[in-house]
Order: structure tokens, then sequence, then C-alpha cells
């Protein structure tokens, strides 16, 4: 029996630990579910519950830590102060509570008057400072010491205090991110104060950088040499680095080399050096180097993406290149040139990194709901991300006068990739100089007179004769910027150099099965040949670069097609009708594919191309299903080698199916599970062809009346004995009248009762 009780006790402090047997206080059931709450992030409900917990016991603390913590994860620092200080307090040596209120002064400080800006900075300092007394290694105490001299703008001491944190904590995460930040600070800031006695900013910089010498220091003193055009040394430091151990990552260094490259003009350096940045990512902690790069171009569906992997994020950046690249198919990303380009011009005239507060928002009725990735940004005025995005503006429009608020407007004309769009920027009264703001509408009506033109409602509200029609027309501008400028914030205007000269292509595709049932493409790429310098007699020959890359749903590279030709007006197989036809074929069981083609001339500096989608399920299995039709000046079987046979099949192309209304009109198509009775297919081919349906009212009054509305419509029998079917024939059209057509086949299966039909549309000329 004293047996049975030993093991029944010993089983109970096993199932209930001694701590929990102990009856819980309301106090700390309150404070202990606020934990809980905090954790799962129900604020409101734990500020609740820590409220209730101070109520029944005002003499301890954990209640008043915790409500202090939780409105600074709301980044209410001035509430969480009385509540901080009542922890210290009780216990003057609580160094997690100095901590704490050592950051909330710090943070409160932003945006005060200069005398509660200088009280709540010593405040924090003395905190910090007996955080240190207590003991020098908690958390990340330098480091967000360091931030407070940031703050207060003395640089050289934020860059020596992190570092002093990183002596301790070599691995402190926070750290070892920031001190890159403090000291790209420096290199924008470091000195100014010195400027009298040096008159040289630059030169304070490279000599404080240079007096010290770590490793931190050297990367840094290249980066200034690399910003101040000095390249060769900043080339010479960022190698020797390279070969070096050193405390941080490479990453940086790469970065940097890639501007370097882009600056100098080596472009196939840089895309190289930006692809070794990507794949040297060895922690997660430094894909933050990348992100810092492209967050401007991102958007908030970018910023949400998760990984759980660095392969994830390696891919991720490789498939947002594609995504970002108007012209895949070339051997090199133009795309991320120019976005570094865009960039560098960036950082050298539109930096503001200092703080931006709402009160210097010129922007007082919050018109402009601006998407995150602007909401975000840290380093540049809008300016600078509208820039980053747009490139050069067509037009800008800056208007002078006493007492008018510093404006400017900047308008890009409309492309392929976007309508117009204007920008307007201010800078507030009361607000620092170079922070440049978006708005929607300049707030001075008289700016608009250097905007004359740009825009009907903007014309509209400048020449208003009352106040009735001034409201309205600024009505009408609010809603339309608020509709415009936050997309146009979440895209971006892809530019070539005017130098560069275009190359006419045309495109046709069509899909067909393949004996693995995958959908097997048909890409033909027609080069004007007129378009094409330097070849202008037949004994011209010029080598051509053409390309064609696949991508899935999510912008994977699936394959890549890459080739140079040679062109000249001699060539028999390839010439069609002074075009040079380029076919592709390719297989893929995905139902959707982006597409993207390319022709240049290297030596003529010009270029051509197309991006688009394909997008369609794989054919059925089972049900009777049909090919696209393809439509050509000559078809027939053949069996001979030409880049012009496909399925057995002699193709000569009519990119773009314009025929002349004396010529014979080709028709291609295959038909996929017929049904087999006795051995035999039997099936029903209706072809019809009848005037396109226009927009145009006179044309459809033409047809209403029977004018031009001629069609013909033949049916016939097939038999066979295949479940598929290869059906080429001809057509004479002659005797329609020119104008726009639309060929329709419509199957019957005979044997199942199966229908299918598909439709094309061609133009008959004189």
């Amino acid at each position: 029996m004293q047996s049975l009780k030993k093991v029944l006790i010993f089983t109970l402090l096993i199932l209930f630990p001694l701590q929990l047997l102990a009856q819980l206080s309301d106090y700390d059931i309150l404070v202990r579910d606020a934990r809980d709450l905090i954790s799962n992030y129900y604020w409101k409900e734990a500020e609740e519950a820590l409220r209730k917990a101070i109520k029944i016991d005002s003499k301890r603390t954990e209640a008043y830590l915790e409500l202090g913590k939780l409105l600074m994860m709301q980044r209410r620092w001035h509430d969480a102060k009385p509540y901080l200080n009542m922890v210290i307090k009780a216990n003057p040596n609580h160094i997690e509570a100095h901590y704490q209120m050592a950051i909330a002064d710090r943070q409160d400080a932003i945006g005060r008057d200069q005398i509660w800006k200088r009280i709540m900075w010593k405040n924090s300092k003395k905190h910090f400072l007996k955080v240190i007394e207590l003991d020098s290694t908690y958390k990340e105490v330098f480091n967000e010491f360091a931030h407070l001299k940031l703050q207060q703008e003395e640089y050289e001491d934020a860059v020596n205090l992190c570092l002093r944190q990183l002596k301790i904590k070599p691995q402190a995460s926070k750290a070892r991110y920031d001190i890159f930040q403090f000291y790209d600070s420096f290199l924008y800031h470091g000195g100014e104060t010195a400027v009298i006695q040096l008159r040289n900013k630059d030169a304070y910089q490279i000599k404080w950088l240079k007096s010290r010498n770590g490793p931190y220091d050297q990367y840094f003193l290249g980066e200034k040499y690399r910003r101040l055009g000095q390249f060769e040394k900043a080339d010479s430091i960022f190698h020797a680095l390279l070969k070096r151990l050193l405390p941080f990552p490479k990453v940086p260094i790469y970065l940097s080399l890639v501007r370097l490259y882009y600056q100098t003009d080596q472009p196939e350096k840089a895309e190289k050096t930006y692809w070794t940045a990507v794949n040297q990512l060895k922690h997660f902690w430094e894909m933050r180097f990348i992100f810092d790069d492209i967050k401007y171009i991102m958007t908030d569906h970018d910023l949400q993406q998760r990984f759980k992997s660095l392969q994830a994020v390696k891919d991720f950046y490789h498939r947002f290149w594609n995504k970002h690249n108007p012209l895949g198919s070339l051997p090199y990303n133009p795309r991320l040139a120019e976005h570094y380009k865009r960039l560098i011009k960036a950082e050298k005239d539109f930096v503001y990194d200092r703080i931006r507060l709402e009160i210097n928002n010129p922007d007082r009725l919050n018109v402009l709901r601006l998407p995150q990735v602007v909401l975000r940004n840290t380093k540049f005025n809008d300016k600078g991300l509208v820039y980053i995005r747009y490139g050069e503006p067509d037009d800008r429009a800056v208007s002078l006068s006493d007492g008018m608020t510093s404006n400017e407007s900047w308008l890009y004309y409309p492309t392929v990739y976007n309508p117009k769009l204007i920008f307007h920027f201010e800078i507030a009264e009361h607000a620092p100089p170079g922070d440049w703001r978006l708005i929607p509408v300049p707030s001075d009506r008289n700016m608009l007179e250097s905007r004359l033109g740009w825009d009907p409602t903007l014309d509209r509200y400048l020449f208003a004769n009352n106040e009735l029609e001034a409201r309205s027309a600024l009505h009408e501008l609010r809603i339309q910027a608020e509709n415009t400028i936050a997309a146009a914030m979440e895209r971006e205007r892809p530019t070539w150099s005017d130098t560069l000269k275009p190359i006419t292509i045309n495109l046709m595709s069509a899909r067909f099965r393949s004996v693995n049932l995958k959908n097997d493409y048909l890409v033909w790429l027609s080069i004007d040949l007129n378009s094409i310098d330097n070849l202008k007699s037949p004994d011209d020959t010029v080598t051509l670069e053409t390309g064609l890359a696949i991508f899935d749903s999510t912008w994977n590279q699936r394959s890549r097609f890459l080739k140079n030709i040679p062109v000249f007006m001699g060539d028999t197989v390839h010439i069609f009708d002074q075009r040079y036809i380029v076919p592709y074929a390719f297989e893929s069981e995905l139902s959707k594919l982006y597409l993207a083609t390319h022709v240049r001339n290297p030596k003529g500096n010009q270029l051509g191309g197309f991006r688009f989608a394909l997008d369609a399920q794989p054919f059925d299995p089972e049900k009777l299903d049909m090919s696209d039709l393809v439509l050509g000046l000559k078809i027939e079987p053949s069996t001979e080698k030409s880049p012009f046979v496909f399925h057995n099949m002699f193709i000569e192309p009519n990119i773009g199916y314009k025929f002349k209304r004396n010529q014979l009109v080709y028709l291609y198509f295959e038909l996929y599970n017929l049904t087999l009775k006795n051995g035999q297919t039997e099936y029903e081919i209706e072809q019809a062809v009848r005037p396109l349906k226009s927009r145009n009212l006179f044309t459809n009054l033409k047809r209403l009346f029977g004018i031009g509305t001629k069609e013909i419509l033949i049916t016939r029998t097939q038999v066979g004995a295949s479940p598929t079917a290869t059906e080429y024939s001809a057509f004479d059209f002659s005797a329609l009248p020119a104008g726009k057509k639309e060929l329709v086949i419509t199957v019957k299966d005979l044997n199942s009762g199966e229908k299918v039909s598909n439709k094309i549309e061609l133009e008959l000329v004189d």
C-alpha cells in the first residue's frame, strides 16, 4: 500500500509539475494570458488583460514591463514610457526596462521640436549607458545606441558603436546589416560639419576612412572612390577585398562592382557579377543586400513573398528579372542594366535618407494611397522612386515665384507599356531640403501655367471661370490621381537608347499535338529585310542574332534558342516576299507559357522583338479535338529535310495572313481522337468563309442590306483508318470581294456524333 502511494505521487509530479500544482494568482494568469495573446498578435486583448493585472496589483512590475513593450511593438513610444518608468522606479537596475526605455526615448524624439528632441536624446543616452554599465553584452545595446547617434547626425560615432557591437557579438543579426547603413550615411553626410574648416566633405571622408584601415573602412573607401568616379582605385580595392577572408559577406562588394561595371560601360561583366552576387548568398540575412537594390521596382505582391530555402530566394530573383525583361530571349538582360543605371543616377541626385515625417507631407488630404513599396522607402525622395521606375521624364515643369512652394512636375508620354503619366512633386513649407513628395495636384493653380497643354483637366482647372468650376476640375484631378498614381508606382517603363534603330518583325504561332500528347508549338519569326541596315544589294551579307526564350507561368525559364544567321538576298530557302522567316518548334505540357523573341544586328545597332503569351490546355486525350488552323502560300506533304517541314508537311508561311484575291489560300490542320468503326473513321468537314464582323457602323449597315456579304460554304465527307488525321486543302477566293474574312472549320465525327470547330481570320487584297 505504501509503495502504491509513492508511485501515485511520482506519477502526479510527472503529469503536473510543482509550479503548475501551485495555485496561480489572478495577476499571474492575466500576465500569462497577455503574453500568449501578444505572441498571436491579439494586441488589443493583451493590452486589456495587462491593464486589469495592474489594477489587481499595482506594486508588481511584470505587467508594467509587458505593457510597455506591447505599446512599443505598436510604435506608441510616448505611451510606453510611463509603464517602463514604473519598472525602473521599483528596480533601478532592471536592465530590460532601461534597454526598452532608451529605445522609446530615441524614437519618441522623432518629429519633436529641438528642445524636446534634445531632452529625449539625453534621456535615451542615459538609459543606454546604464544598460552598458550593467551588462555591455546585453542584446544589441551598442547597435541601438548607434541608431541614436545616427539620428543625432553623429555618423562617425554611429559607425564606431556598431563596430563595437560586432566585436562583442560578431553574429549579431541586426548589427551585421546596420553597419552598412551607418557607413552609407557617413558617405552621404559625414564631415558636413567640417565643411567650414576643410571646404571639402569628400576629402574629410577619405582621410577618415584611410586613417582606420579596417575591412569595413577599406570597402567603403572603395565605394567612396566609385561614387567620385575614380573607378581604377575603387576596382583595385574591391578585387583586393574579394581575395581576403572578411568579417562580412562579399555580396555588397559584388554589387558595388556591378555599379562600377555599368558606369564604365561593361554591361556583360556587370550582369555576370550580379548573378555571382545572387549565387554567393549563404545566409538568409544576406538577401537584404540584393533586396535593397531592387525593392524600388517591386510590387506589394512581391514584398509578400516568403522563402523556405536560400535556393528559393535565388530562384525568385531569376524569375523576377525574367518577368521584368522585355526581351527575355536576348543573351543579356537590358532591363537589369537599365535598372542599375537609373539606380546609380538616383543614388547621386535623389537621396533623402532622413526620417520622412507625416507633418511634412504636402498631400494634406491623403488622396494618394501609395503602395507599401513606396511607404517602406528610407533612402530616396519620391522623385528618386519615380525615376527608378520610369527613367528620365519626357518633359519637366517648374514654377518659380515669391512665396510659392518648391514644385516640379514630370510628364511621361504614352508607350506600349503605359498610358500617359504625370507626376507632381512638392516640398512642404517647413520640410527639409530634398524631401520631395508626390502630390495629386499642384497646391497653387498658378503653377499650372508651366504645365499648359499637358492634360485637358489640368488646363480646365487653370482656366476655370468661377470657384464652382475650379472645384469640379480639382475634384476630378484628385480622383484621377488616386486611381493612376498608386497603380503607376507598381509599374515601370523600360526604355531603349535613342541611337538604337528598330528591326521590323512579325510573329505567327500554331498549336498541334505531339506523339506524346503534349502541345507541339510552331512559331514563325518574320524579319522585314527592308528594315535591315547594310543589306541593300544581292552581294551584301549581314549576320543577325535571333532568339526565342520560353518561360512558364511563374517566369521560370524552360528553354532558350539562340543562333546567328547569315542573311543574304539570294537565300531561296528562308526568304519569302522580302521577309526572312525563322521557324521554331517546341513541345510543352504546360497550359500557359510566356515567349520572348528578338532579332539583333550587332554591327548596325539594331534590335527588334516581341513578348507574348500562349495560353491553351493540352489536347483532350479522348474527346474529338482539333489543332490550330494554319494558312500558307503553299502547303503540301513532304519528307524532305527543310526548316519549313513540320509533321511531314511543307508549309510556306504567310505571316499576317494577308492574301491577294487571285492567289490560292492553302489550309492545314490536324484532327485527334476520331472514332474507329469497323477499323475506319468517317467524318464531315464544313468550311465556311464569311466577312469578318466589323465595329464600323457603316460596314454593318452594308451587311444588313446584303452588300459585300458573299459567303462560301463547302461540306465534304472524309474516311480514314487512323484516329488522327491530317487535313490540307487550297481555296480559290477570287470571287469574294476584298476585305477581312473569317474562315470557320467545323468537323463532325459521323461514327460518334461529336463535333469540334476552329476559326481563323485572313484578309483578301486586290
